[in-house]
């Protein structure tokens, strides 16, 4: 609670800027999309705002946030899953950053994407995880990645006995 009261202050500074140009339509809207298969994916869409160009979803991020880099090469997929969780396609996607920079305590815009590059990068991750579930089903083994930065946010370290891998 301490935490976020000591946010307000900046975070009503950005809603003052952000209405500017959006306005608040929704949140904490849950959305589904049945994928082939019949299978769905869910999830919960943190804000839903209506601006002269179009609709645009907000995910708050209070910790670390994936890099506008990953996030257009299609390897961090959140934003364009919410981009197919909504009701209508939406003209952009974007994390709003709330937390401590530089020991101070800011709001701010982060990674985002829009127009034809989410449209075309939603429609690849919906490809994508349709691929990956049907092969699941068809008893396809999957990957792993195995390199040194994926690995070291691992748990599974036992059970896919990496160690034991042929080094290349």
């Amino acid at each position: 609670m301490r935490r976020w009261l000591a946010l307000v202050a900046p975070y009503i500074d950005w809603l003052i800027g952000h209405q500017a140009t959006w306005r608040f339509v929704d949140s904490e809207v849950d959305g589904r999309l049945e994928l082939a298969g019949g299978r769905m994916l869910g999830g919960r869409i943190d804000r839903i705002d209506q601006g002269p160009s179009g609709t645009l979803i907000i995910d708050y991020k209070t910790g670390r946030a994936p890099q506008q880099a990953d996030v257009d090469s299609g390897e961090a997929v959140q934003l364009p899953s919410y981009a197919l969780l909504s009701r209508q396609p939406p003209q952009a996607v974007e994390y709003v950053l709330i937390g401590r920079i530089n020991n101070r305590n800011t709001v701010r815009p982060g990674s985002r994407l829009e127009g034809a590059a989410l449209a075309s990068l939603a429609s690849a991750v919906r490809t994508r995880l349709e691929t990956v579930l049907a092969e699941i089903a068809a008893g396809t083994p999957l990957p792993a990645w195995g390199d040194e930065d994926t690995c070291q946010y691992c748990d599974m370290d036992g059970l896919c006995r990496r160690q034991a891998w042929p080094q290349s």
